[in-house]
């Protein structure tokens, strides 16, 4: 079987898929600019995604740094682990939108 093959064969759509687009989807004239950072990374670790082991680094909500969770394994580690370990691995990226504008209260996931 071949990457990104489903182990049942190929598919293929038979009839065009049409979405209908409206634009724009909120109206960004008075919206402040949003700050978004990284808090977690899901990270796949294998040869292929039918074999391998999943990961989560998550920032603690506390402030107090990154947490790798690796099954019942919970270690301490820092921003700049987590993104040159994932470089390769990331899965899946969550941000959290903090949020520039006066009045913002807590953030937004």
């Amino acid at each position: 079987m071949e990457p990104g093959q489903a182990p049942w064969g190929k598919t293929t759509w038979t009839t065009h898929l049409q979405t209908p687009r409206k634009a724009p989807l909120i109206d960004q004239r008075h919206q402040p600019d949003n700050i978004y950072k990284l808090s977690s990374v899901i990270s796949h670790l294998g040869d292929n995604m039918c074999t391998g082991h999943y990961i989560s680094d998550v920032l603690d909500s506390r402030g107090s740094g990154w947490l790798c969770l690796d099954d019942a394994h919970v270690l301490r580690t820092d921003e700049a682990t987590v993104l040159r370990a994932t470089a390769q691995t990331a899965y899946i990226l969550f941000y959290v939108c903090s949020g520039a504008g006066e009045g913002d209260q807590a953030p937004h996931y």
